[in-house]
């Protein structure tokens, strides 16, 4: 069976301003990196704007910082800024710089959206979900059916491969006997990600699962049953993808009162906050796929009746907004996977990189020379010049040729988009070890309530330019021709792929 073992940081506060994170690896060990991963433990805790009618559980997740509406998608890996290993026998093994920037351009292409939603169980943020057009985050453990409430999950951890942050991490045996005590030091961009609240009402659809039908029971009302507010018909629910509710949310419910005379109208219900005590589901009428009645019962009572009165108009706004919130790493755990029967590596294989990064003063003809080190094999190009400085984005971008010592490494100007410019990615991702899965270039954007709109945001269209170099035996000149539109070349960053071995 497989062993783990999970090492503490040595640090145990983290804010803002305090974003390092270091972890020890003793000596003696044999661990495989490829299946060991950083679990970053991460609270997000509510103010709620009245606590009268009961505690909710709501529906939070963690986004990007930026100025702008869009929000986008970021890897797991993208909460690591730096990133640097450092062995007692060996010395430094990598030390990336920006290592956000490269890991979200590569895995943007790297992996299909099919893959990334495979992989939203464990994502620290979520896009909307193409099936049932819902986004849930992973802090909270919802139960959409019976009584047990809803829960904040404090524990859940978000999972950063080592591998997606550095290649000697992509390695089935890593032994601390000979490399001596090992040093991993992370930098994390804690000051870029805040929480936020999802699902909120003008996000649900279609507009059925927010109406229920007319209540003319006499006494306290805390329960509806979904339907046409008139109480003619009954909204049947096939599967509870169908439905937004889970227990323990709080909703704002709004009703009309009507009445038989001579008996007086009860007072109209306007966003009266309630919490769902209980959803009954029933399977038993869901013939022939048809579905099956669906109710809510409430913790408390939102109104009342007495003979001759009811409620109609009856709708409900799933999840009532918070007043505010805030997300704070409270552990974070080297999870490490060991290896029982060893089979003795004697050396491993990997790239590193070399950062460089710039200001394009928005050229439109940009040209520039970089001295670029002998070993290097390849080199990827990203272009931060968007508010969220995560996305590699140029959407100006027209052409470029890249050279190195006066040698054109294409025959003639590489068109952005075009199928040169992709076999040039697919070759550089290749050559590195994952390959071209997302000709779209795009990873999402997780403010958008459409699975379509989500990946179709231009802002969000990830520009990189990479190719393939020849290794030499000095150092050698790297030009760089790029022909973009108005608004040419802002902030750059070059990451420079050196080949590298550990030997064991």
């Amino acid at each position: 069976m497989d062993k783990y073992i999970k090492l503490q940081s040595n640090q145990s506060e983290f804010s803002s301003t305090a974003n390092l994170c270091d972890f020890t690896i003793p000596a003696g060990g044999v661990y495989d990196l490829r299946d060991s991963f950083v679990n970053c433990v991460f609270k997000i805790d509510v103010t709620e704007v009245e606590t009268a009618a009961g505690n909710g559980v709501y529906n939070m997740d963690l986004e990007w910082i930026t100025t702008d509406s869009e929000k986008p998608k970021f890897f797991n890996s993208a909460l690591v800024r730096d990133c640097r290993m450092e062995t007692a026998n060996q010395g430094v093994l990598e030390s990336i710089r920006r290592v956000d920037i490269l890991s979200q351009a590569k895995q943007t292409y790297e992996k299909s959206w099919g893959e990334a939603k495979a992989e939203s169980y464990m994502a620290a943020d979520q896009v909307m979900d193409p099936i049932n057009i819902q986004k849930y985050g992973i802090y909270r453990q919802y139960n959409k059916e019976g009584v047990n409430k809803s829960t904040d999950n404090n524990n859940v951890p978000v999972m950063i491969r080592l591998g997606d942050l550095m290649d000697v991490a992509n390695t089935p045996e890593y032994d601390t006997s000979k490399t001596g005590q090992t040093r991993i030091h992370f930098r994390l961009n804690l000051d870029k990600i805040q929480s936020v609240q999802r699902m909120l009402n003008a996000t649900i659809a279609p507009p059925a699962v927010k109406s229920f039908k007319k209540v003319d029971t006499v006494g306290a009302m805390n329960e509806i049953t979904m339907g046409k507010s008139d109480g003619t018909e009954t909204t049947l629910v096939r599967n509870l993808e169908e439905v937004p509710y889970y227990v323990g949310m709080k909703c704002l419910l709004t009703a009309v009162g009507a009445s038989t005379p001579p008996a007086a109208a009860p007072a109209a219900v306007n966003d009266a906050a309630v919490v769902i005590k209980s959803i009954v589901w029933d399977k038993k009428n869901n013939t022939q796929g048809q579905g099956g009645t669906y109710t809510l019962t409430f913790e408390n009572s939102w109104g009342a009746l007495i003979a001759a009165q009811s409620y109609a108009d009856i709708t409900l706004k799933p999840q009532a907004p918070v007043a505010s919130s805030s997300a704070k790493l409270v552990l974070a755990q080297l999870v490490l996977k060991t290896v029982t029967n060893p089979q003795g590596l004697d050396r491993i294989d990997y790239h590193t990189y070399s950062t460089e990064q710039g200001f394009g003063n928005a050229q439109e003809n940009f040209n520039d020379v970089f001295v670029v080190e002998p070993e290097c094999d390849n080199m990827i190009m990203t272009f931060q010049d968007g508010v969220d400085n995560l996305v590699s984005k140029n959407n100006q971008l027209e052409s470029y040729q890249i050279s190195v010592d006066n040698v054109p490494q294409t025959d003639r100007l590489v068109t952005a988009n075009s199928p040169l410019d992709y076999d040039r990615k697919f070759t550089t991702l290749t050559r590195l070890g994952q390959g071209l899965h997302n000709l779209t270039g795009n990873a999402g954007n997780t403010a958008s309530n459409s699975w379509g709109a989500a990946y179709s945001d231009a802002k969000f269209k990830s520009t990189i330019i990479a190719c393939p170099l020849p290794t030499s035996d000095s150092v050698k000149q790297l030009a760089v021709n790029l022909n973009a539109s108005a608004g040419g070349v802002g902030a750059y960053a070059i990451f420079k792929s050196l080949p590298r071995q550990l030997a064991l």
